[in-house]
């Protein structure tokens, strides 16, 4: 028997959290501005990576998940319809969406995820960190 190898959707999602939140400290830093544009690509694919390996079964989770699914699938329709009656190009419709339903992308893999109290603990800890380092990081914002 070979050993499969997998990555697991919390983890997938905790990383696309950190890709979001610290790729601007990361590209002010190393100056590498394209880091910072990163996150356009990774969200939608650990989005339909977890959706399409989520093995989740309580019902309110999954009707969050139809929810986030329905409310988004919404929002490119009107932002499709938008770009057509405006004669506005693909590519502005495709940046229009990306910069208004990566948040709710985001949310949609996290609620994919099974709820146990390990990945809770772990979000609640990667959370306070995240806080923490974004308060230390204010007074460096003007440079």
């Amino acid at each position: 028997m070979k050993n499969k190898a997998y990555i697991k959707n919390s983890f997938l999602v905790f990383l696309s959290f950190c890709i979001v939140f610290y790729s601007r400290i990361a590209a002010t830093t190393i100056r590498f501005s394209l880091l910072n544009l990163l996150h356009f690509g990774l969200v939608p694919a650990v989005c339909v990576f977890v959706l399409t390996n989520t093995r989740i079964k309580d019902p309110k989770q999954i009707s969050l998940c139809l929810s986030f699914l329905v409310g988004l699938s919404v929002l490119f329709g009107v932002i499709i319809a938008s770009a057509l009656w405006n004669n506005a190009g693909l590519i502005n419709a495709i940046v229009s969406f990306m910069m208004l339903g990566e948040p709710f992308m985001f949310l949609l893999a996290m609620t994919c995820i099974p709820v146990t109290v390990q990945i809770v603990a772990k979000m609640k800890n990667l959370l306070y960190w995240s806080v923490l380092i974004n308060f230390g990081s204010i007074g460096d914002s003007g440079r």
